[in-house]
């Protein structure tokens, strides 16, 4: 897999600005919580085959 296939783009549940996942670094059972770079709200990375989702924190 190259670095490009390892990124995805998902929309904030907060704000809908585009945020960058890099699913290389996260574990298959992993589900981290990032911030978002535009609204500063929380969510958590939910992922699995491939999908990829940010779920609110709030």
């Amino acid at each position: 897999m190259s670095d490009d296939e390892d990124e995805v783009v998902v929309s904030c549940p907060h704000c809908g600005a585009d945020t960058v996942i890099d699913l290389a670094s996260i574990a298959p059972t992993e589900e981290p919580i990032v911030d978002c770079m535009v609204c500063c709200r929380p969510s958590r990375v939910r992922h699995s085959d491939g999908d990829v989702e940010l779920i609110s924190e709030e």
